[in-house]
């Protein structure tokens, strides 16, 4: 478009000096001017123009004006890394390639070559470094002072088998050394004569003109120009070296070409062809030829399978090197790199992921993008760097089970709830073979199976007497990528106690769709957000809690609640107060949906310890894995007992060293101290909601009585104080014991189970036990003692029909009740 605009502008000014009557005369006169004497008409003028701008054209060519437009490209992304070939030796093969080269010319000074050609197959595996090594050994061959011919033949560049032979032929003809001789038509009269005689290359449509021709021309024979051509090159007396790279990329048709080409030319003297082909490629395809056996077959094409020597782990190495250097990048801490490197390099066989640098490469491509995703969303701090590396292996080696992980994981893994978290672990019942075939292999594996079905049984008895062969016995003990996807998937998601305090696992449901789209779900928290939270002072940490219900996240706060009060900082006791909150809230919210009214403290604290929450997260502040020392035991004893000393809520207090006192053995706590803590809040709550009080206004008080009497170690401790308060006054013992009847609306009267629980015991010794002490506490009560008693037998009042009954008169009359009523 820029070219265009600038010839039509030339354009507009030649017609512009031709045509315009103003213009014109006043340009040729100035150019008569600096040009007299020379008398300068239009035409003479338009010539010079078209002059300066050829020159003007000529200077765009070499010197083009660069655009001025500036790109904001974003830089934060890293480059991908490229796969190409290279000369730089990472693995020391300069040795071999010079002891190649060396070789070839030792051979043709030994006249050895003048017998044939000589065929050098570098025999390796996709990505080994074959291209590589050829450059090598081509730069190897530039410090030879000894002459050759040199010819890179590259045959994957043709469009079909004719043009493979005739591109050959070519490059061999082109060369400067034969440009003096005959044989370079003797060689361009061998390719007419093959590609003529080749039934498989020449067009049918030729065929018939080359029967007539053959009756007017007589043609060289094929035999007499390939024995010229012998003569011709034993006189030139140069090597002639062919590198024929990436053989095992071309296809069927085109690799019979090829091997047909080393064929006609087996016999030429001092020819040596280098070809880099996997053999086990190149057999497969001739067996889909029809070829019975492959390898024997290419015996009588390669001369010599040449093997690149062993080298130690270079891949593993650079690897390392390369990902300490990515996540340096990335803006991970240098001193964090340095001590995460040792498991980067622990990881079991991680030496057998990577075959070859090309594996490494795209391996490298691969980790970078996704780091870029977690960079993109800012998630870099909410993952494990290890875990993703082990992840990007396994997505590197099987991308099929790596896709089933991300849409489908319930394939693989089940979901397990622990110490108030959600994992995804292995299923226990998973078929190993299952992810170590793919779904090809299932196939095959199926298709086999059903022809062995087919067989007869003493086929089958004799198959399985045979002797395994070494191939079979070393492909049974072979570690293979599949094995290494497997010990990959075990580290992920096995039962691996550090998965399971790491707040950054990919087997945690709040973290596992982090790692495949670089995001938490909608329905999730971030792990800073809930850091955030736990922060916040309590007026707006309730704030907060009724909206995060409200938005149905709660269980992703719930999960990562003790892993984010361990970063957050706070003290632990305000720990146990928002998290006791927090169950508040859910125990309203997921209990009584219609009403998110809190019923009573009672069946708050049996749903608590049902759930098993609370407990969980007091043995991740309180557990002995976390204060073995002596020190943090007496800092965390010192620490309870001046939140026992200030917190107001005793029903929390009492609830967790209830929770200490059946789980003894995995807190950091000793009995002593339980026990001496549940005595004081016992004290405390006797003093500050009974002593010099007749009779309780709440039911709390109630459900704090039957807590304390719930804890084994404080019951009979509790009854000696409550009895003894019950014994100060009659008037109070008989308002006690008549609150545990109540009153219905429809005049029916039944025991009210909590209350009869707290005061007098939930098992028939306790309340027996209890009834006989208070009777001798008081004898004027014993004959209605004895009522209540009998009437203890019955699980229901309404049933018993019993309203005249001294006890159940005294308690109604007590109630402000009619004694009459039934």
């Amino acid at each position: 478009m820029k070219k265009s605009i600038r010839y039509i502008l030339y354009f507009v000014i030649l017609l512009t000096l031709l045509y315009i009557s103003k213009v014109g005369p006043i340009v040729i006169s100035t150019f008569n001017g600096i040009i007299s004497p020379i008398h300068c008409p239009g035409i003479l003028l338009c010539a010079i123009g078209l002059v300066l701008i050829t020159l003007a054209e000529i200077l765009f060519y070499y010197y083009p004006i660069k655009s001025t437009n500036s790109y904001n490209c974003d830089q934060s992304p890293s480059p991908l890394y490229s796969d190409q070939p290279t000369t730089i030796d990472k693995y020391d093969r300069t040795t071999s390639a010079t002891l190649l080269a060396k070789k070839i010319f030792t051979t043709f000074n030994s006249h050895q070559a003048e017998k044939g050609s000589f065929v050098i197959n570098i025999n390796e595996a996709y990505g080994f470094g074959k291209t590589s090594f050829l450059h090598i050994f081509e730069q190897q061959l530039k410090s030879i002072t000894h002459p050759y011919i040199f010819i890179d033949y590259r045959p994957w560049l043709c469009d079909n088998e004719e043009s493979i032979i005739h591109e050959f032929f070519t490059q061999l003809c082109s060369t400067k050394e034969l440009e003096d001789t005959d044989l370079k038509e003797n060689l361009s009269n061998y390719l007419d004569l093959l590609l003529q005689h080749s039934e498989d290359f020449a067009p049918s449509w030729t065929k018939p003109f080359a029967r007539i021709a053959t009756h007017f021309i007589t043609p060289k024979s094929l035999q007499q120009t390939h024995d010229n051509i012998q003569k011709a090159l034993a006189k030139i007396n140069l090597p002639i070296i062919v590198t024929i790279d990436d053989v095992d990329r071309l296809q069927e048709k085109e690799l019979t070409a090829v091997l047909k080409l080393i064929r006609d030319t087996a016999d030429f003297p001092n020819v040596f062809y280098i070809l880099a082909a996997d053999n086990s490629h190149i057999e497969a395809m001739l067996g889909r030829m029809g070829i019975k056996q492959p390898n024997t077959f290419l015996k009588k094409f390669f001369n010599l399978d040449f093997l690149l020597p062993a080298h130690e782990s270079v891949e593993l190495d650079f690897l390392l090197s390369e990902v300490k250097s990515i996540l340096i990048k990335y803006g991970y801490n240098l001193q964090g790199v340095e001590q995460v490197m040792p498991r980067f390099r622990n990881t079991p066989k991680l030496n057998k992921a990577f075959d070859n640098m090309r594996d490494v490469n795209r391996f490298r491509n691969t980790f970078t993008v996704q780091l870029d995703m977690f960079k993109h969303y800012n998630t870099l701090d909410s993952i494990d760097t290890i875990e993703l590396f082990y992840l990007t292996i396994i997505k590197h080696l099987r991308i099929d089970v790596y896709k089933k992980l991300r849409d489908r994981n319930d394939e693989y893994l089940q979901v397990i709830e622990r110490n108030n978290d959600r994992y995804f672990m292995l299923k226990d019942h998973i078929d190993i073979n299952q992810i170590r075939m793919t779904a090809e292999a299932n196939h095959y594996a199926k298709y086999y199976a059903g022809i062995e079905n087919t067989k007869d049984k003493k086929e089958k008895e004799d198959e399985e007497s045979k002797e395994p062969t070494i191939s079979e016995t070393l492909s049974m003990t072979e570690i293979t990528h599949d094995d290494v996807v497997i010990i990959l998937l075990g580290r992920l998601f096995g039962n691996d106690p550090e998965n399971l305090i790491n707040n950054r696992s990919i087997c945690r449901c709040n973290c596992y769709h982090i790692y495949f789209s670089g995001k938490p779900m909608s329905d999730k928290l971030s792990y800073a957000e809930s850091i955030n939270i736990l922060k916040t002072d309590f007026p707006k940490y309730k704030t907060i809690l009724e909206s995060i219900f409200e938005s149905n996240k709660e269980n992703s706060l719930k999960n990562d609640f003790s892993y984010a009060f361990r970063q957050s900082g706070i003290p632990r006791t305000d720990g146990i107060k928002k998290f006791n909150l927090f169950l508040r809230f859910r125990y309203q919210y997921k209990r009584f949906d219609s009403t998110k009214k809190f019923r009573n403290v009672t069946d708050y604290l049996n749903w608590v310890e049902a759930s098993e929450s609370f407990s969980a997260f007091l043995y991740n502040i309180y557990g002995k894995q976390c204060n073995a020392s002596d020190d943090n035991i007496k800092k965390a004893e010192e620490e309870m007992r001046q939140f026992c000393n200030d917190e107001e809520d005793l029903n929390m207090l009492l609830l967790s060293f209830t929770l200490f006192s059946r789980q003894l053995g995995i807190f950091c706590f000793s009995r002593n101290f339980v026990n001496e803590m549940l005595r004081f809040l016992a004290d405390r709550f006797f003093n500050e909601n009974l002593k010099n009080k007749d009779y309780p206004a709440a039911d709390d008080v109630f459900n704090t009585i039957k807590l304390i009497k719930e804890e084994i170690y404080l019951k009979d401790y509790w009854n000696g104080l409550f009895i003894d308060y019950l014994a100060e006054s009659k008037d109070r013992a008989i308002k006690w014991f008549s609150s545990i009847i109540e009153i219905f609306p429809n005049g029916n009267i039944d025991w009210h189970y909590d209350h009869r629980t707290a005061v007098l015991g939930e098992y028939q010794s306790e309340w027996e036990s209890f009834i006989d002490q208070m009777t001798q506490k008081i004898p004027e009560c014993a004959e209605t003692l004895e009522d209540l008693n009998n009437l203890l037998t019955w699980r229901s009042l309404t049933d018993r029909g019993s309203g005249k009954s001294k006890f159940i008169s005294l308690a109604l009359k007590t109630q402000g009740y009619d004694t009459d009523i039934d």
